[in-house]
């Protein structure tokens, strides 16, 4: 049973910590007040080319390749970058209806980067558009669909978002969403994911062949309603889980929904329970009895509350680190790892910085092959996610945990003031050179005996595979 809270729910709170570039809230210019437009598109780059405030733009049926518009960007257009292609991202836009014509679709080849990203804004409508993801069968999708952050107003109606793909939806810090006649099918992370929303309505859909851990997963979300939606032949953990710290909240349910073929270790996790009101319950591992039948319990009830750290081992590049329980992992392409503290402010990031020559003598070339992976580690972060690292030695080479290690700190800086403390542990495994470094906005969070400084001293040689 899971329960630790997804990825999503730290991507807003440490977005540039978690190397993924935010696009800049644009002003609305006073122009936006203007009468509205409509245009009509028959391409991505007619499409990203129409974009602006107080329009309706018009999509002929067709596939809208993203990956052929890369190179549109406007005041309200730009492209968010991941290892494998880049994400659009739409910020600050205002009273716009995009409207497909049946057939439409929006395309992304790529499997860990977000179809859409939604940055503010408010009355924003999607119609009658299908959000697809087209890769071949052996390229790794880690990447979720839609992601909506500050907007108010946000409406998708008529659209589908099918897999492969993490969540289909991903909210945060929204209000007055609506969702109706949709199809989410295809998700792995699970189909909904909502954090800190208030008024969300998603009604007259289908929700289908997801993996959910959980399925619906709403952070200090209120105000959910789930109404005349079928949830049919999805699996996983828990089917929704409700968790708010805060506990105010006090409305999630859902009514005249249909329940059939859902596989399901609980209907419900216990931190806040929904309401289920004329709903019909076919052929589900719960029925309508799931409170008191379909309710997991607690974490600590669960595990106990003295758990212990976590433990991972990193077989392709040799070592193994502990980590708390509450902290969230999460493993990207290239074998990369991101770990997230709870509350958003720190960030741990492994990446192998560089290869070693095929005979490599650590006595007389570690202290220079560390300096260039140091060097490495920084073009890494500048060329593919556009992070400036600064660092400097910290004391020689040493042995510890089975490796020649050794230590660098720093400052990362993102933008204009936009800055983190770095620290950086070097080490050799494998005929290369890795780097896990631990980044905090507060640097008090990298000193000696704080949790990140735990995790990147914990890392030891990887046990055989099995043991």
């Amino acid at each position: 049973m899971s329960r630790n809270r997804p990825a999503a729910s730290l991507r807003a709170k440490a977005a540039w910590l978690a190397l993924a570039l935010a696009a800049s809230l644009a002003a609305v210019p006073a122009a936006a007040q203007a009468q509205r437009q409509t245009f009509t598109v028959a391409s991505a780059k007619e499409l990203l080319r129409a974009v602006g405030p107080n329009r309706t733009i018009v999509l002929k049926k067709g596939d809208y390749k993203l990956s052929s518009a890369y190179d549109v960007k406007s005041d309200y257009v730009s492209w968010n970058d991941a290892d494998d292609g880049k994400e659009l991202a739409l910020s600050g836009l205002e009273n716009v209806t995009f409207r497909g014509a049946d057939g439409t679709r929006l395309v992304s080849d790529s499997g860990q980067a977000y179809l859409l990203g939604i940055y503010g804004g408010s009355g924003i409508l999607f119609d009658n558009i299908a959000f697809v993801r087209s890769v071949a069968d052996d390229v790794e999708v880690s990447a979720g669909s839609v992601y909506a952050e500050s907007a108010t107003g946000l409406s998708f109606d008529r659209c589908s978002f099918s897999g492969p793909t993490g969540y289909p939806l991903e909210l945060w810090e929204c209000e007055d969403l609506t969702i109706k006649r949709a199809r989410i099918e295809g998700g792995r992370s699970g189909a909904l994911y909502s954090g800190y929303v208030q008024g969300l309505e998603l009604s007259g859909s289908t929700v289908r062949g997801n993996e959910g851990y959980p399925l619906l997963y709403l952070e200090e979300s209120d105000g959910v309603h789930f109404t005349a939606t079928t949830f049919e032949g999805n699996s996983g953990s828990n089917f929704i889980e409700i968790y708010s710290e805060e506990g105010y909240v006090e409305d999630v349910a859902f009514s005249s929904c249909v329940f059939k073929d859902n596989d399901f270790e609980y209907f419900s996790g216990s931190d806040v329970l929904p309401v289920t009101e004329d709903c019909a319950f076919e052929g589900s591992s719960f029925d309508e009895n799931w409170a008191e039948g379909s309710v997991a319990s607690s974490y600590e009830d669960y595990y106990g509350e003295d758990e212990g750290p976590a433990f991972y081992t990193h077989y392709d590049a040799g070592f193994a680190f502990s980590y708390p329980w509450e902290w969230e992992l999460q493993e990207g392409g290239q074998g990369r790892l991101a770990l997230y503290s709870p509350d958003g402010e720190v960030l741990v990031f492994f990446s192998t910085a560089m290869p070693l020559p095929a005979k490599f003598d650590a006595a007389k070339q570690g202290k220079k092959a560390f300096a260039d992976a140091s060097l490495a580690f920084v073009k890494l972060l500048k060329d593919e996610v556009g992070l400036t690292l600064s660092v400097k030695a910290e004391g020689e080479p040493y042995e510890a945990g089975g490796f020649l290690n050794a230590d660098f700190v720093g400052q990362a800086l993102r933008g204009e003031g936009e800055k983190a403390a770095a620290r950086v542990r070097l080490f050799v495994s494998k005929g290369q050179v890795h780097a896990m470094a631990a980044f905090a906005l507060d640097e008090a969070a990298l000193e000696p005996d704080s949790t990140a400084d735990f995790i990147v001293g914990s890392i030891e040689t990887a046990p055989e595979e099995g043991e």
